[in-house]
């Protein structure tokens, strides 16, 4: 194994001639060694040879037609050649030799998706939650699925079965807010996104949202209360002393927010942006 391993360290570099040298001398040398096969292709489409990946997978599939992997690689690069068709036919053979993995179900659909078939897709995944309760991702991948046919009821009634199931994950809230905003319900969407700001605090991604949601109604106190968490997560993002000094600006207080440029000029002195928010902060001072 020592030169798989040293085959897959030039793949983890992304050194792709050296992966394909390596690989084909470990394929040489162990000849029954399918990830060997696998190795090379993968290094081929990386290397812009997709043709010469496909002939080596195809020759793999025909050396190990029972190895689920060997036709999962296949599928995937067949979807890089945006050969849907083949791709799905694939993924059915790989579903068909190994149904216990929920990467399958969810490699299978993702195929039918992309040939259009937004109906199987829903049908596999729905397939691939039943034989595969227990994951998430494929939970998931069922709501999204009604997110892309634009069925907002289905896909927010999908979230919120997430949510239940895996209440200590964020994406199921992700997700509803999501829906929400795409369904042009943009007060439903701020209502979720702070409730979903309380049960996860450290996301400051969140914050960021809900204050710029905030500041387009032009309720600038709430936006100063939504920067103020945000910068509590993370202190070293410029912008956000920045969004926050105008909030406060915005509702009168001017001497308040040119205090919070200046400490966050004495915390990133580096940030030439920073500097120029500060510098403009003086100029309406006539400083």
């Amino acid at each position: 194994w020592l030169y798989v391993d040293y085959a897959r360290l030039a793949e983890h570099a992304r050194d792709w001639d050296n992966a394909l040298i390596r690989w084909r001398a470990v394929a040489s040398r162990w000849p029954n060694i399918w990830d060997a096969l696998l190795g090379e292709a993968r290094s081929l489409k990386e290397l812009q040879r997709s043709d010469e990946a496909k002939d080596v997978l195809l020759a793999a599939r025909d050396r190990f037609p029972d190895q689920a992997l060997v036709w999962a690689e296949y599928a995937r690069l067949s979807e890089h050649l945006r050969d849907f068709d083949d791709a799905v036919a694939a993924w059915k053979r790989v579903r068909d030799l190994d149904n216990k993995a929920p990467w399958v179900h969810w490699g299978y659909a993702n195929a039918l998706r992309l040939s259009g078939r937004s109906d199987d897709a829903e049908n596999a995944i729905a397939a691939g939650r039943a034989r595969c309760p227990e994951d998430r991702g494929l939970a998931s991948e069922y709501a999204k699925i009604a997110e892309q046919r634009n069925d907002w009821a289905s896909a927010l009634a999908r979230w919120s079965s997430v949510q239940a199931e895996w209440p200590d994950d964020i994406e199921g809230y992700l997700g509803e807010i999501r829906t929400l905003l795409s369904a042009g319900e943009p007060e439903r969407a701020t209502a979720a996104t702070l409730n979903t700001t309380r049960l996860f605090p450290t996301a400051a991604h969140l914050w960021h949202d809900l204050a710029r949601d905030e500041a387009r109604r032009g309720d600038w106190s709430a936006a100063e209360a939504a920067w103020r968490p945000a910068l509590a997560v993370d202190a070293k993002i410029w912008w956000v002393h920045a969004e926050l000094a105008h909030a406060v600006r915005e509702q009168g207080r001017e001497n308040d927010a040119e205090g919070i440029l200046a400490a966050a000029v004495q915390l990133l002195p580096d940030e030439m942006w920073l500097l120029t928010h500060f510098a403009r902060s003086a100029e309406r001072r006539r400083d």
